[in-house]
């Protein structure tokens, strides 16, 4: 039988919202993630790699690309 996760909300606004399932869905990989130390490894590189991409720096100036 399938595992089922249920995530009530509070605020009627979140039971038609994507901001809830992306919150859960980030909670479950960073759980996973979690136990698997490769994987954390992997991740931080792969941040790193992107973040010059999406980070904008205070003075205006681009990231290197």
């Amino acid at each position: 039988m399938p595992n089922t996760l249920f995530a009530p909300c509070d605020h009627p606004v979140l039971t038609s919202s994507n901001i809830a399932v992306l919150a859960l869905i980030e909670g479950l990989v960073a759980g996973v993630m979690a136990r698997n130390k490769e994987a954390v490894k992997l991740a931080t590189e792969l941040t790193e790699s992107v973040m010059s991409y999406l980070h904008i720096p205070a003075s205006g100036k681009a990231g290197k690309k």
